[in-house]
């Protein structure tokens, strides 16, 4: 089997590198746009946690990885939108 795209950065960068998080989010897309969810939001969860650990809760990348996983939960109903 071959590797993955992931797999191989992780290799290179290390499993905690944050620079992971870019290839989480654009496999996330691709598994939003394929309607699948579960895997969308794993990997979305998994890039929010990288970068948390590297630069903090209130960086502009870790709101848009949430901003993000939130749309994701919307979706699958784990998130109730809020109505004003």
């Amino acid at each position: 089997m071959l590797p993955t795209v992931l797999e191989l950065q992780e290799k290179k960068l290390g499993k905690e590198s944050p620079m992971l998080a870019t290839y989480l989010q654009h496999l996330a897309q691709i598994w939003q746009k394929q309607l699948k969810y579960t895997r969308a939001e794993q990997a979305l969860e998994r890039a929010l946690n990288l970068i948390e650990n590297s630069y903090g809760k209130n960086h502009i990348l870790t709101i848009n990885i949430l901003k993000n996983l939130v749309i994701i939960k919307e979706k699958t109903g784990k998130e109730k939108k809020p109505y004003y």
